[in-house]
């Protein structure tokens, strides 16, 4: 029951964290950012393990998010 708990409250808190740095504009750039080039990364990365559909999904949705 414990484990539960601080479980919970975990993920309490890193909710309300990435709630709060979410929330300034400049920070929000900055991590919309890091989760684009996520994706790419993540792209490459199938698209070497020959799965080249799932590749073409992510770097769809990279171009949705940053046409240029």
């Amino acid at each position: 029951m414990i484990i539960v708990t601080v479980v919970i409250a975990i993920g309490m808190l890193s909710a309300a964290t990435t709630r709060a740095l979410y929330a300034d504009p400049g920070k929000r750039a900055r991590i919309d950012s890091r989760l684009l080039n996520g994706h790419e990364k993540f792209a490459k990365r199938y698209t070497r393990f020959d799965r080249p559909d799932i590749a073409v999904q992510l770097l769809e949705y990279v171009h949705r998010k940053e046409p240029e």
